[in-house]
């Protein structure tokens, strides 16, 4: 209730009128806040009032009973403008959802997360707590598909909505991994999720892992090579081969040595220090 937002078209004046408040507090006994006084213009301005929104929505769901009214406008507003949303309102936003058991807010996003590929990390969280697996398979496919999927990075991300440990995979999803592994060209994040979850799904089966094998040998990408060998131990392939896939090449040297130490054993994120 404290906060005074001034605007003008001269900065000189907001500095005139800061002197004049400044002295009119003064008589009462009060000072300004020096280190929250700025002169603000363009971007600097509108994102300080963006970020006094965000403020909003924390105190409406602070308080009790919650108050939505400023988190469910600030969805609206991302909603009706998808492609030039903040991915930092995108994250906020995500993320207070997530954290105060919202997230039957979600389907507000669903039908335009095709066109907010700058959050499709947040949005991927968010839609793994909010829906069922199953009921994403079509969403996936038909956005993966689609041109809206030409931006590989964002269906490698919403791809992580399939968890490692799905114990009923949908035929057409893994179909549709082991399509990109093969693929040529295909990128990083795109392969680093789909070997991996076909290594925890079908990894025991000697099909999947012919694939995986298949696709590691023809690899001349050195960190192609090492997504591919890793996925290969995360279905057990026998050490010799993994030592052979990852000796060729010497970027790989480190990855190799860290397999060794480990005997060729999984290794998961917490065990690495």
């Amino acid at each position: 209730m404290d906060d005074i937002w001034l605007f003008s078209n001269s900065p000189g004046r907001l500095r005139e009128a800061q002197v004049r408040l400044q002295d009119a507090l003064r008589n009462l006994g009060l000072e300004m806040n020096h280190s929250k006084t700025q002169v603000l213009q363009g971007a600097d301005a509108e994102e300080e009032a963006k970020s006094v929104r965000h403020s909003a929505v924390e105190t409406g769901l602070d308080s009790d009973p919650q108050d939505l009214g400023a988190l469910e406008a600030l969805i609206e507003e991302l909603v009706a403008g998808p492609e030039s949303a903040s991915r930092t309102a995108l994250s906020f936003v995500c993320r207070r959802l997530r954290d105060n058991n919202l997230t039957d807010q979600a389907e507000s996003f669903l039908d335009v997360a095709n066109r907010m590929p700058q959050g499709a990390d947040v949005l991927a969280r968010l839609f793994r707590e909010a829906f069922t697996v199953e009921s994403l398979v079509d969403w996936f496919l038909d956005y993966a598909r689609s041109p809206w999927g030409t931006i590989e990075w964002a269906v490698a991300q919403f791809a992580t909505i399939f968890p490692s440990d799905w114990a009923t995979p949908e035929p057409r999803v893994v179909s549709f991994f082991q399509k990109q592994i093969q693929r040529s060209g295909v990128s990083l994040p795109m392969l680093a999720i789909a070997a991996s979850r076909l290594a925890s799904w079908s990894g025991s089966e000697p099909e999947t892992r012919g694939v995986l094998r298949d696709c590691a040998e023809s690899a001349a990408d050195p960190l192609a090579r090492r997504v591919l060998t890793l996925a290969l131990a995360q279905a057990k392939e026998k050490g010799s081969v993994l030592k052979g896939l990852l000796g060729e090449f010497e970027d790989n040297g480190t990855t190799l040595a860290l397999l060794e130490a480990k005997q060729f054993k999984v290794i998961l994120v917490a065990d690495i220090s």
